[in-house]
């Protein structure tokens, strides 16, 4: 299970080679999960993590919990298909 994150969906200005890093990841993981069948390849693409947020003085509103986004990693080791990439937003 690779990590992304949520610029491959939502860009803004000034994260052009973010995204453009962030969607190759996901990219990736979509080809790699067709060419190999013996391994599973997925992704998680986070948002903004509360504990993050409060660590750098942010609002940790908009925020989902460490725990909550953990848990999408555990689901895609124990449930997934190969090829998935879970956008964990709040």
């Amino acid at each position: 299970v690779l990590s992304t994150g949520v610029l491959a969906q939502y860009p803004f200005k000034g994260s052009s080679i973010v995204t453009t890093v962030n969607a190759a990841v996901e990219a990736a993981v979509k080809s790699a999960a067709v060419e190999v069948e013996r391994i599973r390849f997925n992704a998680v693409s986070p948002g903004w993590v509360a504990e993050t947020m409060v660590a750098m003085g942010m609002d940790p509103e908009p925020g989902m919990p460490a725990a909550d986004v953990a848990q999408h990693y555990i689901n895609l080791m124990n449930e997934s298909t190969s090829g998935d990439v879970v956008v964990a937003m709040k």
